[in-house]
């Protein structure tokens, strides 16, 4: 069972979210996700869950991905996908392991080590902010991508 909770981080009070690392709107920690086939749409872009299990990915921040990861992405079904923060968009795969793209996956912040521990293990919950997605793994291993100082937020999130 995938146990993500919607805004698990502080609550929001009149619109925002106040958090040791910083203060910003609610909705930028909204997760939204769906295991049913529909689009999910963020500011910058969209992921689409097709009824045969595999999925679209339309707008910004998906085209500087490397090809054999492409490859992967496009060679893969899917029983859920997850879109949030800032353009960021996430895919489980029938086997539980992880695709990610969008804002915070660009090459500079997101190193293939990254995509390569989420490709394979088993993930059971994701989590956004405006610039980091982060997902705690089946031991208990927390794995975040983006942009440094909001990773430590979604750390500090998916412990909780």
């Amino acid at each position: 069972v995938f146990a993500t909770k919607s805004n698990k981080d502080s609550p929001c009070i009149k619109g925002t979210i106040a958090t040791h690392y910083w203060t910003h709107e609610c909705h930028w920690s909204d997760l939204h996700t769906s295991n049913r086939a529909g689009t999910l749409n963020t500011g910058s872009g969209k992921i689409t869950l097709n009824q045969d299990g595999t999925i679209k990915l339309e707008g910004s921040y998906h085209d500087d991905l490397d090809p054999k990861y492409q490859s992967i992405i496009r060679d893969s079904t899917y029983k859920r996908v997850f879109a949030g923060g800032y353009g960021g968009y996430a895919a489980l795969r029938s086997d539980d392991s992880l695709v990610i793209s969008g804002y915070q996956t660009s090459s500079s912040t997101t190193p293939k080590e990254i995509r390569d521990k989420l490709l394979s293990s088993k993930v059971v919950d994701v989590q956004f902010n405006y610039g980091a997605g982060g997902a705690m793994l089946d031991n208990d291993e927390i794995v975040t991508w983006g942009h440094e100082s909001y990773r430590h937020e979604l750390r500090d999130r998916l412990r909780n």
